[in-house]
């Protein structure tokens, strides 16, 4: 899925993730498994933004933490430059940690609110290493400088600032290490409309500047066309399209992903009437449907899709779709 053939920096390959769903007897087996990621396979390439799209639920934010070292694959692997990061020693999982940062959903949530914004940005950087503190208020207010903030903000508490502020403090920590590849998980849907192209432009323009990689994880489908160079579209943890972002918008192949696009701008179904926006709720990843996940929902749905599971085809250089149709 790499049609560009260049090294990428993050592979994941055919990485799962399931839950137990644990029964009220703490000594009792497992009764059924959460199947939250299911068989996913994608990869980041340098100086790209790669995006995971799908509603609430479909597996998005597991991914992100797979990737994070936060949760650990059922089965499955993921390569940071060619490495499992499952296999790092002490050495190589350092500079890991420090070669991919997070920035996450709420700035004020994931902003600890009793640390000044000199603390909160320094703090990643002190852990790492030993460094003076003339130094270290430097280099704090260079980061806070490039993410367009006064650094004279620099003893303020997180309270004291707007929520497009904090979000670019939460940026800046992030930034200090120097990373390769930063994961977004839904990094402007906390904040308000007005700040939010601030904030999509100012990623941009870090990455034009320093040559980052994001993986981002969201729901916003006019964010995700806005950054995207790859989007990979999930749907009850299993992958069911994936291509460049200009073909995946301009001719989107699942049904899955015209009813997210239709939902994300209704005015599509005014010039196509077969977009369509999804009604039933999602189904339960603990059982999810025989065949393909999306025919209970699927208005194309035959008598080949309860039955089969349909495979990931590439029906054009690097645009695959998993649908019989």
């Amino acid at each position: 899925m790499n049609p560009s053939h260049q090294q990428p920096l993050l592979s994941v390959q055919n990485v799962t993730k399931h839950y137990p769903v644990t029964s009220t007897l703490p000594w009792s087996p497992p009764k059924a498994f959460v199947r939250a990621v299911d068989g996913l396979s994608f990869e980041v390439l340098p100086r790209k933004t790669f995006s995971i799209v799908g509603e609430s639920g479909c597996g998005k934010t597991t991914t992100a933490k797979l990737v994070l070292r936060l949760e650990n694959p059922t089965s499955g692997r993921v390569l940071f430059q060619g490495r499992d990061i499952a296999d790092l020693d002490r050495q190589q999982e350092a500079h890991y940690r420090r070669s991919v940062q997070a920035v996450f959903q709420n700035p004020f949530s994931s902003l600890k609110p009793r640390m000044r914004v000199i603390d909160l940005v320094a703090e990643p950087r002190v852990i790492r290493g030993t460094i003076g503190r003339d130094e270290l208020r430097r280099e704090v207010e260079h980061q806070l400088d490039a993410v367009g903030l006064d650094p004279a903000i620099i003893n303020s508490f997180p309270h004291e600032l707007s929520g497009g502020m904090r979000q670019r403090v939460a940026i800046a920590r992030a930034l200090i290490l120097e990373p390769l590849m930063i994961v977004l998980d839904e990094p402007v849907s906390a904040l308000d409309v007005s700040v939010r192209a601030q904030i999509m432009n100012l990623f941009k323009a870090i990455q034009d500047r320093s040559g980052i990689s994001y993986l981002l994880i969201a729901h916003d489908l006019a964010t995700t066309r806005y950054l995207s160079h790859q989007v990979l579209v999930m749907y009850l943890g299993q992958m069911v399209e994936t291509a460049e972002s200009n073909e995946l918008f301009s001719t989107p192949l699942h049904p899955y992903t015209h009813a997210l696009i239709a939902a994300s701008a209704p005015s599509r179904r005014w010039e196509n009437p077969e977009e369509y926006i999804l009604e039933s709720d999602l189904p339960s990843p603990i059982a999810p449907p025989s065949g393909c996940r999306f025919h209970t929902r699927c208005p194309r749905a035959f008598e080949r899709c309860p039955s089969k599971v349909p495979e990931l085809r590439e029906i054009s250089p690097g645009h695959h779709v998993a649908c019989h149709l």
